[in-house]
Protein backbone atom coordinates (compact mmCIF):
# COMPACT_ATOMS: atom_id res chain seq x y z
CA UNK A 1 0.00 0.00 0.00
CA UNK A 2 2.88 2.36 0.79
CA UNK A 3 4.37 1.75 -2.66
CA UNK A 4 1.00 2.37 -4.26
CA UNK A 5 0.63 5.66 -2.38
CA UNK A 6 4.02 6.84 -3.63
CA UNK A 7 3.06 5.99 -7.18
CA UNK A 8 -0.18 7.92 -6.87
CA UNK A 9 1.64 11.02 -5.62
CA UNK A 10 4.03 10.73 -8.55
CA UNK A 11 0.99 10.51 -10.76
CA UNK A 12 -0.42 13.75 -9.32
CA UNK A 13 2.86 15.55 -9.84
CA UNK A 14 3.22 14.44 -13.43
CA UNK A 15 -0.40 15.30 -14.19
CA UNK A 16 0.06 18.81 -12.78
CA UNK A 17 3.04 19.53 -14.99
CA UNK A 18 1.31 18.19 -18.03
CA UNK A 19 3.01 14.85 -18.12
CA UNK A 20 -0.01 12.81 -19.12
CA UNK A 21 0.47 12.61 -22.86
CA UNK A 22 0.14 10.10 -25.64
CA UNK A 23 3.17 7.89 -25.48
CA UNK A 24 5.66 7.40 -28.27
CA UNK A 25 8.22 5.27 -26.49
CA UNK A 26 8.14 1.52 -26.01
CA UNK A 27 6.75 -0.16 -22.89
CA UNK A 28 8.62 -3.24 -21.75
CA UNK A 29 8.02 -3.59 -18.04
CA UNK A 30 6.35 -6.99 -18.28
CA UNK A 31 8.97 -9.67 -17.62
CA UNK A 32 9.46 -11.96 -20.57
CA UNK A 33 7.70 -9.60 -22.97
CA UNK A 34 8.45 -10.44 -26.59
CA UNK A 35 8.60 -7.97 -29.44
CA UNK A 36 5.12 -8.00 -30.96
CA UNK A 37 6.07 -7.43 -34.57
CA UNK A 38 8.67 -5.48 -36.47
CA UNK A 39 7.32 -2.08 -37.47
CA UNK A 40 8.60 -2.83 -40.96
CA UNK A 41 5.90 -5.47 -41.25
CA UNK A 42 3.07 -2.98 -40.80
CA UNK A 43 2.51 -0.17 -43.26
CA UNK A 44 0.01 2.55 -42.47
CA UNK A 45 -2.17 2.01 -45.51
CA UNK A 46 -1.34 -1.57 -46.48
CA UNK A 47 -1.56 -4.38 -43.98
CA UNK A 48 1.16 -6.93 -44.65
CA UNK A 49 1.01 -8.74 -41.32
CA UNK A 50 0.40 -12.46 -41.73
CA UNK A 51 -0.69 -14.31 -38.60
CA UNK A 52 0.81 -17.77 -38.34
CA UNK A 53 -1.01 -20.72 -39.86
CA UNK A 54 -2.95 -23.21 -37.74
CA UNK A 55 -0.74 -25.38 -35.57
CA UNK A 56 -3.09 -28.23 -34.71
CA UNK A 57 -5.58 -28.55 -37.59
CA UNK A 58 -8.37 -29.90 -35.44
CA UNK A 59 -11.85 -30.23 -36.89
CA UNK A 60 -14.57 -29.02 -37.00
CA UNK A 61 -13.34 -25.50 -37.60
CA UNK A 62 -15.28 -22.27 -38.14
CA UNK A 63 -13.89 -20.19 -41.03
CA UNK A 64 -16.37 -17.32 -41.09
CA UNK A 65 -16.19 -13.70 -39.88
CA UNK A 66 -15.73 -12.76 -36.23
CA UNK A 67 -16.65 -9.76 -34.10
CA UNK A 68 -14.59 -9.57 -30.90
CA UNK A 69 -16.98 -8.17 -28.30
CA UNK A 70 -14.38 -7.74 -25.55
CA UNK A 71 -11.03 -5.99 -26.06
CA UNK A 72 -9.32 -3.68 -23.59
CA UNK A 73 -7.65 -0.96 -25.63
CA UNK A 74 -4.10 0.16 -24.81
CA UNK A 75 -4.13 3.31 -22.69
CA UNK A 76 -3.11 6.75 -23.90
CA UNK A 77 -0.81 7.51 -20.95
CA UNK A 78 2.43 5.79 -19.99
CA UNK A 79 1.84 6.99 -16.42
CA UNK A 80 -1.53 5.25 -16.19
CA UNK A 81 0.10 2.17 -17.68
CA UNK A 82 2.79 2.22 -14.99
CA UNK A 83 0.24 2.61 -12.19
CA UNK A 84 -1.85 -0.25 -13.58
CA UNK A 85 1.20 -2.50 -13.28
CA UNK A 86 1.40 -1.82 -9.54
CA UNK A 87 -2.27 -2.74 -9.25
CA UNK A 88 -1.73 -6.12 -10.84
CA UNK A 89 -3.76 -5.29 -13.94
CA UNK A 90 -1.09 -4.12 -16.38
CA UNK A 91 -2.57 -2.07 -19.19
CA UNK A 92 -0.09 -1.47 -22.02
CA UNK A 93 0.16 1.98 -23.53
CA UNK A 94 0.33 2.78 -27.22
CA UNK A 95 3.91 2.93 -28.48
CA UNK A 96 6.01 2.62 -31.65
CA UNK A 97 5.16 -1.07 -31.96
CA UNK A 98 1.69 -1.33 -30.51
CA UNK A 99 0.07 1.20 -32.84
CA UNK A 100 -3.43 1.72 -34.12
CA UNK A 101 -2.22 0.54 -37.54
CA UNK A 102 -0.85 -2.64 -36.02
CA UNK A 103 -4.07 -3.30 -34.11
CA UNK A 104 -6.20 -2.84 -37.22
CA UNK A 105 -3.83 -4.98 -39.27
CA UNK A 106 -3.88 -7.70 -36.62
CA UNK A 107 -7.68 -7.78 -36.62
CA UNK A 108 -7.81 -8.06 -40.39
CA UNK A 109 -5.31 -10.90 -40.33
CA UNK A 110 -7.47 -12.81 -37.84
CA UNK A 111 -10.66 -12.41 -39.83
CA UNK A 112 -12.08 -10.14 -37.12
CA UNK A 113 -14.23 -7.64 -38.96
CA UNK A 114 -15.01 -5.42 -35.98
CA UNK A 115 -14.08 -5.07 -32.32
CA UNK A 116 -15.73 -3.70 -29.19
CA UNK A 117 -12.97 -1.72 -27.48
CA UNK A 118 -12.90 -0.49 -23.86
CA UNK A 119 -11.06 2.78 -23.11
CA UNK A 120 -9.99 3.07 -19.47
CA UNK A 121 -10.82 6.55 -18.09
CA UNK A 122 -8.89 8.00 -15.17
CA UNK A 123 -8.63 11.51 -13.75
CA UNK A 124 -5.32 11.85 -15.53
CA UNK A 125 -6.05 10.40 -18.94
CA UNK A 126 -9.70 10.85 -19.88
CA UNK A 127 -9.04 13.47 -22.54
CA UNK A 128 -6.35 11.27 -24.08
CA UNK A 129 -8.68 8.25 -24.25
CA UNK A 130 -11.46 10.22 -25.92
CA UNK A 131 -8.96 11.71 -28.37
CA UNK A 132 -7.66 8.25 -29.23
CA UNK A 133 -11.18 6.96 -29.87
CA UNK A 134 -11.80 9.90 -32.22
CA UNK A 135 -8.49 9.33 -33.97
CA UNK A 136 -9.19 5.64 -34.54
CA UNK A 137 -12.74 6.31 -35.71
CA UNK A 138 -11.50 8.86 -38.24
CA UNK A 139 -8.82 6.54 -39.64
CA UNK A 140 -10.75 3.25 -39.42
CA UNK A 141 -14.45 4.20 -39.37
CA UNK A 142 -16.69 1.52 -37.96
CA UNK A 143 -13.91 -0.94 -37.13
CA UNK A 144 -14.04 -0.30 -33.36
CA UNK A 145 -17.22 0.10 -31.30
CA UNK A 146 -15.88 2.44 -28.62
CA UNK A 147 -16.81 1.99 -24.92
CA UNK A 148 -15.98 4.28 -22.00
CA UNK A 149 -14.65 2.24 -19.06
CA UNK A 150 -14.59 3.49 -15.45
CA UNK A 151 -11.41 2.78 -13.48
CA UNK A 152 -12.97 1.12 -10.45
CA UNK A 153 -9.66 0.32 -8.77
CA UNK A 154 -9.31 3.25 -6.38
CA UNK A 155 -11.46 6.35 -5.87
CA UNK A 156 -8.37 8.51 -6.19
CA UNK A 157 -7.99 7.85 -9.91
CA UNK A 158 -11.61 7.24 -10.88
CA UNK A 159 -13.48 9.95 -12.76
CA UNK A 160 -16.94 11.23 -11.91
CA UNK A 161 -20.11 10.75 -13.94
CA UNK A 162 -19.78 14.26 -15.39
CA UNK A 163 -16.65 13.17 -17.25
CA UNK A 164 -18.68 10.44 -18.94
CA UNK A 165 -21.55 12.81 -19.63
CA UNK A 166 -19.27 15.43 -21.17
CA UNK A 167 -17.55 12.87 -23.40
CA UNK A 168 -20.92 11.63 -24.65
CA UNK A 169 -22.43 15.09 -25.15
CA UNK A 170 -19.39 16.48 -26.96
CA UNK A 171 -18.95 13.43 -29.18
CA UNK A 172 -22.43 12.37 -30.32
CA UNK A 173 -22.63 8.87 -31.85
CA UNK A 174 -18.93 8.15 -31.20
CA UNK A 175 -19.44 5.78 -28.28
CA UNK A 176 -21.51 2.60 -28.34
CA UNK A 177 -21.41 1.79 -24.66
CA UNK A 178 -20.10 2.04 -21.12
CA UNK A 179 -17.93 -0.67 -19.56
CA UNK A 180 -16.45 -2.99 -18.71
CA UNK A 181 -17.72 -2.39 -15.18
CA UNK A 182 -16.00 -4.54 -12.59
CA UNK A 183 -15.88 -3.38 -8.98
CA UNK A 184 -12.27 -3.99 -7.95
CA UNK A 185 -12.73 -1.36 -5.22
CA UNK A 186 -15.44 -3.37 -3.42
CA UNK A 187 -18.27 -1.01 -4.25
CA UNK A 188 -21.61 -2.55 -5.22
CA UNK A 189 -23.15 -2.53 -8.70
CA UNK A 190 -25.92 -0.20 -7.49
CA UNK A 191 -23.43 2.35 -6.17
CA UNK A 192 -24.75 5.89 -6.86
CA UNK A 193 -21.93 6.59 -9.32
CA UNK A 194 -22.67 3.45 -11.31
CA UNK A 195 -26.39 4.14 -11.24
CA UNK A 196 -25.62 7.49 -12.85
CA UNK A 197 -23.71 5.69 -15.58
CA UNK A 198 -26.66 3.37 -16.25
CA UNK A 199 -28.83 6.48 -16.51
CA UNK A 200 -26.46 7.95 -19.08
CA UNK A 201 -26.62 4.68 -21.01
CA UNK A 202 -30.39 4.92 -21.06
CA UNK A 203 -30.29 8.56 -22.16
CA UNK A 204 -27.79 7.97 -24.97
CA UNK A 205 -29.08 4.50 -25.95
CA UNK A 206 -25.81 2.75 -25.06
CA UNK A 207 -24.93 -0.83 -24.15
CA UNK A 208 -23.48 -1.50 -20.68
CA UNK A 209 -20.89 -4.26 -20.19
CA UNK A 210 -20.63 -5.65 -16.63
CA UNK A 211 -18.47 -8.32 -15.01
CA UNK A 212 -20.48 -9.19 -11.86
CA UNK A 213 -19.26 -11.32 -9.00
CA UNK A 214 -21.18 -14.43 -7.98
CA UNK A 215 -22.61 -12.75 -4.85
CA UNK A 216 -24.10 -9.85 -6.83
CA UNK A 217 -27.10 -11.61 -8.37
CA UNK A 218 -29.62 -9.47 -6.47
CA UNK A 219 -27.86 -6.28 -7.55
CA UNK A 220 -27.77 -7.45 -11.18
CA UNK A 221 -31.50 -8.17 -11.09
CA UNK A 222 -32.22 -4.78 -9.55
CA UNK A 223 -30.32 -3.06 -12.36
CA UNK A 224 -31.94 -5.12 -15.12
CA UNK A 225 -35.38 -4.30 -13.72
CA UNK A 226 -34.77 -0.61 -13.07
CA UNK A 227 -33.09 0.02 -16.44
CA UNK A 228 -35.25 -2.19 -18.62
CA UNK A 229 -34.59 0.00 -21.67
CA UNK A 230 -30.83 -0.57 -21.43
CA UNK A 231 -29.23 -3.69 -22.89
CA UNK A 232 -26.64 -5.18 -20.52
CA UNK A 233 -23.86 -7.50 -21.70
CA UNK A 234 -22.46 -9.70 -18.92
CA UNK A 235 -19.48 -12.02 -18.69
CA UNK A 236 -17.45 -13.62 -15.94
CA UNK A 237 -16.79 -17.25 -16.65
CA UNK A 238 -18.46 -20.44 -15.55
CA UNK A 239 -18.86 -19.50 -11.88
CA UNK A 240 -21.07 -16.56 -12.88
CA UNK A 241 -22.67 -18.09 -15.96
CA UNK A 242 -25.46 -19.93 -14.16
CA UNK A 243 -26.47 -16.72 -12.37
CA UNK A 244 -26.62 -14.71 -15.58
CA UNK A 245 -28.36 -17.35 -17.66
CA UNK A 246 -30.97 -17.77 -14.93
CA UNK A 247 -31.69 -14.03 -15.02
CA UNK A 248 -31.78 -14.03 -18.81
CA UNK A 249 -34.97 -16.10 -18.62
CA UNK A 250 -36.81 -13.14 -17.07
CA UNK A 251 -34.95 -10.16 -18.51
CA UNK A 252 -34.71 -9.79 -22.29
CA UNK A 253 -32.26 -6.91 -21.86
CA UNK A 254 -29.58 -9.32 -20.52
CA UNK A 255 -26.92 -10.72 -22.88
CA UNK A 256 -23.90 -12.93 -22.22
CA UNK A 257 -20.34 -12.83 -23.56
CA UNK A 258 -18.27 -16.01 -23.55
CA UNK A 259 -14.64 -15.02 -24.01
CA UNK A 260 -11.48 -15.62 -21.94
CA UNK A 261 -12.81 -18.88 -20.49
CA UNK A 262 -12.51 -20.44 -23.95
CA UNK A 263 -8.75 -19.83 -24.13
CA UNK A 264 -7.59 -19.63 -20.47
CA UNK A 265 -5.55 -16.47 -21.13
CA UNK A 266 -5.83 -15.45 -17.48
CA UNK A 267 -4.90 -18.82 -16.02
CA UNK A 268 -5.98 -22.43 -16.14
CA UNK A 269 -7.27 -24.93 -13.63
CA UNK A 270 -8.09 -23.85 -10.11
CA UNK A 271 -4.52 -23.80 -8.80
CA UNK A 272 -3.52 -21.26 -11.46
CA UNK A 273 -6.43 -18.84 -11.20
CA UNK A 274 -4.50 -16.46 -8.96
CA UNK A 275 -1.19 -16.93 -10.76
CA UNK A 276 -1.76 -15.15 -14.03
CA UNK A 277 0.51 -16.54 -16.75
CA UNK A 278 2.85 -14.53 -18.93
CA UNK A 279 3.30 -15.02 -22.66
CA UNK A 280 5.83 -17.84 -22.46
CA UNK A 281 3.90 -19.77 -19.80
CA UNK A 282 0.62 -19.52 -21.69
CA UNK A 283 2.11 -20.50 -25.05
CA UNK A 284 3.91 -23.48 -23.51
CA UNK A 285 0.80 -24.65 -21.68
CA UNK A 286 -1.52 -24.35 -24.69
CA UNK A 287 0.92 -26.04 -27.06
CA UNK A 288 1.35 -28.92 -24.66
CA UNK A 289 -2.37 -29.18 -23.81
CA UNK A 290 -4.19 -27.89 -26.88
CA UNK A 291 -6.81 -30.66 -26.89
CA UNK A 292 -7.18 -30.35 -23.12
CA UNK A 293 -7.83 -26.60 -23.39
CA UNK A 294 -10.42 -27.29 -26.08
CA UNK A 295 -12.05 -29.99 -23.98
CA UNK A 296 -12.01 -27.80 -20.87
CA UNK A 297 -13.80 -25.02 -22.76
CA UNK A 298 -15.77 -27.51 -24.84
CA UNK A 299 -18.78 -26.20 -26.68
CA UNK A 300 -20.63 -29.23 -25.35
CA UNK A 301 -20.33 -27.86 -21.81
CA UNK A 302 -21.87 -24.59 -22.95
CA UNK A 303 -24.24 -25.99 -25.54
CA UNK A 304 -27.42 -26.00 -23.44
CA UNK A 305 -26.79 -22.50 -22.12
CA UNK A 306 -25.93 -20.98 -25.50
CA UNK A 307 -28.79 -22.67 -27.34
CA UNK A 308 -31.27 -21.51 -24.69
CA UNK A 309 -30.62 -17.94 -25.84
CA UNK A 310 -29.38 -18.25 -29.43
CA UNK A 311 -29.81 -14.53 -30.15
CA UNK A 312 -28.26 -13.19 -26.93
CA UNK A 313 -24.85 -14.87 -26.66
CA UNK A 314 -21.64 -13.36 -28.09
CA UNK A 315 -18.03 -14.35 -28.63
CA UNK A 316 -15.02 -12.32 -27.52
CA UNK A 317 -11.42 -12.60 -26.34
CA UNK A 318 -11.14 -10.32 -23.26
CA UNK A 319 -7.58 -9.38 -24.22
CA UNK A 320 -5.95 -6.78 -21.96
CA UNK A 321 -2.26 -7.40 -21.22
CA UNK A 322 0.56 -6.51 -23.57
CA UNK A 323 1.31 -10.10 -24.50
CA UNK A 324 -2.34 -10.60 -25.52
CA UNK A 325 -1.47 -8.61 -28.66
CA UNK A 326 1.46 -10.84 -29.62
CA UNK A 327 1.02 -12.54 -33.03
CA UNK A 328 1.73 -16.05 -31.72
CA UNK A 329 -0.69 -15.58 -28.84
CA UNK A 330 -3.52 -14.16 -30.93
CA UNK A 331 -2.94 -16.86 -33.54
CA UNK A 332 -3.61 -19.57 -30.95
CA UNK A 333 -6.50 -17.63 -29.39
CA UNK A 334 -8.00 -17.44 -32.87
CA UNK A 335 -7.44 -21.15 -33.51
CA UNK A 336 -8.95 -22.30 -30.20
CA UNK A 337 -11.92 -19.97 -30.63
CA UNK A 338 -12.67 -21.16 -34.16
CA UNK A 339 -12.45 -24.78 -33.03
CA UNK A 340 -14.86 -23.99 -30.21
CA UNK A 341 -17.32 -22.26 -32.56
CA UNK A 342 -16.99 -25.11 -35.04
CA UNK A 343 -18.30 -27.51 -32.39
CA UNK A 344 -21.54 -25.57 -32.06
CA UNK A 345 -24.58 -26.42 -34.15
CA UNK A 346 -24.53 -24.80 -37.58
CA UNK A 347 -27.56 -22.71 -36.63
CA UNK A 348 -25.54 -21.16 -33.77
CA UNK A 349 -22.12 -20.62 -35.26
CA UNK A 350 -22.58 -17.36 -37.15
CA UNK A 351 -24.88 -15.92 -34.50
CA UNK A 352 -22.35 -16.51 -31.74
CA UNK A 353 -19.35 -15.53 -33.88
CA UNK A 354 -20.60 -12.18 -35.15
CA UNK A 355 -24.28 -11.79 -36.05
CA UNK A 356 -25.56 -11.28 -32.49
CA UNK A 357 -22.87 -8.67 -31.84
CA UNK A 358 -23.67 -6.98 -35.13
CA UNK A 359 -27.31 -6.66 -34.11
CA UNK A 360 -26.74 -5.73 -30.45
CA UNK A 361 -24.22 -2.99 -31.20
CA UNK A 362 -25.98 -1.88 -34.39
CA UNK A 363 -22.83 -2.35 -36.45
CA UNK A 364 -22.72 -1.86 -40.19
Amino acid sequence: MKRFGVVLWVLIFIALIGGVVLVTGSWNRDQGLAQIVSTKQVKKENCELVVKSREFNREPYYNGPLIDDHLHMPVSSSVVSSVSVTMGLPSPSWDKTLTTDYLNCLSESLGTKQTIGFYLLTKFSSAGEVSMAKKIEKKYPGKIAHFLMPSLFNSFINVDAKTFSDALEKNPNLFKGIGEIKTFDNRELDDPFLMELYGLAEKHKLIVMIHPFHHQKAKVEKILKQYSKVNFLFHGGEENANIIFELMKSYPNAYYSLDADITSIYGWERQNNDNQPNREQWLAYVRKNFDGVLDQSSAERWKRRLESFPDRVLWGTDRWYRWHFDTEVVGLINEISRNFIGRLDLTMQEKFAYKNAQKLFNLR
